[in-house]
């Protein structure tokens, strides 16, 4: 059986930061994550803190924290509206403005009914005021 030779590698930050982009970013290796980085380091190198400096460059490399799975639940729960239980109870009010003008109107005024979804279109100028409303 043959003994592998373990590297005790000098206090060289370039150095150190040159071994763990060896084995984290080559395309072989694909960006295995912390743990895989560093297994596959220390079955060759060794130095003071090896760990930590492993840790941070994976921290700071974009491409792993961009395609990094976020596992946490959101922080603020979602509270929809009730469901209506007759049309015209919930609604809401949309204005499409800045259109050539055709008639006299230059804007599109959209209630949407939820109940029903159903959607009447107004043709309406775009200086409505809240009570024409």
């Amino acid at each position: 059986m043959q003994e592998q030779t373990l590297y005790s590698i000098p206090a060289d930050p370039q150095l150190h930061t040159d071994i763990i982009c060896e084995h984290h970013d080559t395309v072989a290796i694909r960006h295995p994550g912390q743990y895989k980085t560093q297994e596959l380091i220390t079955q060759d190198y060794w130095w003071p803190r090896i760990q930590g400096q492993i840790h941070k460059y994976i921290a700071e490399c974009d491409l792993c924290q961009h395609t990094k799975p976020h596992l946490k639940q959101p922080h603020n729960p979602l509270h929809p509206h009730e469901i209506p239980s007759q049309p015209w109870e919930h609604i809401s009010i949309n204005l499409i403005t800045g259109l050539s003008e055709s008639n006299g109107f230059n804007a599109i005024l959209i209630i949407v009914n939820h109940f029903s979804k159903m959607i009447p279109l107004i043709a309406i100028c775009n200086t409505l005021t809240s009570f024409q409303t």
